[in-house]
């Protein structure tokens, strides 16, 4: 499937504080800076931020040291160099399989919200060269670098500090949070998993019924039964690999523009999670035919009904031992 959402673009990002501190690196205490000026380099970071603007959500406990730090330096930005060295030497302390890097502190505009925004860089070697005019190729390893490679940038934090809530991103379990991180920045899912996957079932109905005109009858009549198996069959939510298991052949990039749209105003775009499958199944299937006629019927009765579909028309017949009219 074609990737139909545009990234926010980097002129829409604009950073005012940047410090970072070394991590992990095989010392008892963090390496720590007093000025690391980023200047020429601002669109780097700005394509990094832009990369990880999209992920789960989370709310910050009410005991949070991390947001306690954060409201303070919101309040005072004189604080803002030493706060992120209070903050590395908490990241550094906290785990020790973490991989040597910078943890980086950031106060940035997105799209006109301020936040904060926190970032762990794996340091990653790289093996550079140099040739000569004698034909001599000299390399070179180089240990701290920063990397525009995703799996680089290993977690992130952004924090609408007038919204109280955070944007994590964390590659370690992309559905949801390391203990470390979760504990490091004292947060919560913001929405539970059972909510998760009723928006989700809300946002792949809606559409469904977007498209009951394009999508065939045998698709849209079984709709909500689909969901209830994708969610036994799957164990987490990632938005690409639902759309082609929920809509196959029909997973085409206007579907994902309605799915997208449909998942924003349910407040869980970017967000990847494991799947309740404790949900209730489909009690009724309901259909509904061009011509207005509606049929309801529980899911224990579903062997009284035959519905056989060819192209685009579809034959109904239901067996009863009792036909009662409704008023």
């Amino acid at each position: 499937m074609a990737k139909s959402r545009e990234k926010t673009s980097i002129t829409d990002i604009k950073i005012h504080d940047f410090i970072f501190h070394v991590v992990h690196h095989g010392e008892s205490e963090p390496k720590l800076m007093n000025k690391t000026p980023i200047n020429g380099f601002e669109v780097f970071f700005k394509e990094r931020i832009a990369e990880i603007i999209d992920g789960n959500k989370f709310s910050f406990v009410e005991n949070s040291e991390f947001y306690s730090n954060i409201k303070k330096l919101h309040s005072n930005q004189g604080l803002f160099i030493n706060i992120s060295k209070e903050l590395a030497v908490q990241f550094h302390k906290d785990d020790e399989r973490i991989k040597a890097g910078v943890m980086i502190l950031m106060k940035a505009e997105i799209c006109n919200k301020l936040t904060y925004i926190l970032l762990k860089y794996d340091h990653a070697e790289v093996v550079a060269y140099n040739t000569s005019t004698t034909g001599e190729a000299v390399l070179t390893e180089l240990k701290n670098t920063f990397s525009k490679e995703k799996d680089a940038l290993q977690k992130s934090a952004i924090i609408y500090i007038n919204e109280d809530y955070a944007i994590v991103t964390d590659l370690s379990n992309r559905v949801n949070i390391t203990r470390f991180f979760k504990q490091f920045l004292g947060v919560q899912r913001h929405y539970s998993q059972s909510v998760l996957t009723e928006k989700v079932r809300r946002s792949f109905l809606k559409t469904v019924t977007h498209f009951k005109d394009e999508l065939p009858t045998s698709f849209t009549s079984q709709a909500a039964g689909k969901y209830y198996e994708i969610i036994q069959a799957q164990d987490s939510f990632n938005k690409d690999t639902f759309l082609d298991i929920a809509f196959g052949a029909f997973s085409l990039e206007k579907i994902e523009r309605v799915f997208d749209s449909e998942l924003k105003k349910q407040d869980i775009y970017g967000e990847n999670f494991v799947f309740d499958k404790n949900i209730t199944p489909p009690k009724q299937k309901k259909f509904k035919t061009k011509e207005g006629v509606q049929i309801l019927f529980p899911t224990e009765a579903q062997d009284t009904v035959k519905i056989i579909t060819e192209g685009n028309k579809s034959t109904i017949t239901i067996i009863t031992e009792k036909l009662t009219e409704m008023s």
